[in-house]
């Protein structure tokens, strides 16, 4: 198990990344991924998740959908865990159409496991992943970090009920 200092440190790495791309994009979330920053260390850093960054299609990985406004904390924490990102495509965040990272976290970007564009549908989504995984009687566990914005609209009640 990793020392929590050394998981806040991450999570505070990851936040300034974030908040750099932000600013630096004069466009973006800042409240987000602040709040998610110390949930994703602790998964990706904790021990708490199985995935191979090299291995993007291992379907054993465990699957986390988060929402879709702090994409830029969340590309951070995905480089840090060794996914292919790199500081030159996080400086094309938000600002050069085409770019690999854009302002929602979409699929097509290494360990992202769904397009998030509208509140309220990450549960569900991720409701239904873990439903694939029992259906196919596979172990991997799926993660699903929402906002208030989650709460607020779309069928997450709907999908909190299965």
């Amino acid at each position: 198990m990793i020392d929590t200092k050394i998981l806040g440190a991450i999570a505070d790495l990851a936040r300034l990344a974030s908040w750099r791309m932000v600013y630096e994009a004069r466009s973006g979330h800042f409240g987000g991924g602040a709040s998610m920053a110390e949930i994703l260390a602790c998964l990706y850093f904790g021990g708490n998740l199985f995935y191979r960054p090299n291995e993007l299609n291992w379907s054993l990985r465990d699957r986390v959908m988060v929402k879709g406004h702090p994409s830029a904390l969340f590309y951070s924490i995905l480089q840090y865990a060794g996914y292919a990102i790199t500081d030159e495509e996080k400086r094309k965040w938000r600002r050069v159409p085409g770019a690999l990272l854009q302002g929602h976290v979409e699929l097509g970007v290494p360990g992202v496991e769904y397009t998030a564009a509208r509140l309220g549908q990450t549960l569900s989504y991720g409701v239904g992943e873990a439903f694939c995984a029992k259906r196919r009687g596979l172990p991997y566990k799926v993660f699903v970090v929402m906002g208030d914005g989650d709460n607020q609209k779309g069928q997450y009640k709907e999908a909190a009920v299965h």
